[in-house]
This record gives structure tokens, sequence and C-alpha cells, in this order.
């Protein structure tokens, strides 16, 4: 099974969502931009936005088999994060 998390980097917002490989959204959240702050805070929300994510949608499990590869290895792409690793 294939899962994206999708970014939404606002003026107001960072809202986030993970789907299935059938476009089926199985967690969300946001969080403030606080847009005035370094881009480097900014991009560091979306990180843990983003890992928030992974934990809440359990696309993370102790003990996953396979070729798992840890949250601080996913790769950031401009679009989405793809992975059909878990669960």
């Amino acid at each position: 099974m294939r899962y994206a998390i999708g970014i939404d980097l606002g003026g107001t917002n960072i809202a986030a969502g993970v789907v299935d490989g059938e476009y089926r959204l199985l967690c969300k959240d946001s969080v403030r931009t606080r847009a005035e702050r370094p881009w480097q805070e900014v991009v560091a929300d979306m990180a843990a936005l983003v890992r928030s994510l992974i934990e809440k949608s359990r696309l993370v499990r102790t003990g996953c088999g396979g070729g798992f590869q840890p949250v601080e290895h996913v790769g950031f792409h401009a679009c989405q994060l793809l992975s059909d690793k878990c669960p």
C-alpha cells in the first residue's frame, strides 16, 4: 500500500494530510505559519507536522519489518512524500 502526505504552506496556516493509495484521507492537521519568522523555523514546523501525522496515522509502527526507514530519513519533496514500506 502506498501513502502520501500533502503539505499546504499558506501565509496563515501550514496544513497537511495523509492519504492512502485510493486517495482516502487518513489524518489531517494544521499549525499556524507565523510567516514573520525565519524560514528555517517554518520548515522545522513543517517537518514536525509531518512527523506528527505519520505517528497519528500509524504509518510508523514499532517492529515494522522489511526495509523500513525511520522518520528522520524520510525525504521531503516539493509536493508529497510517498512510502510503500508500512503498514
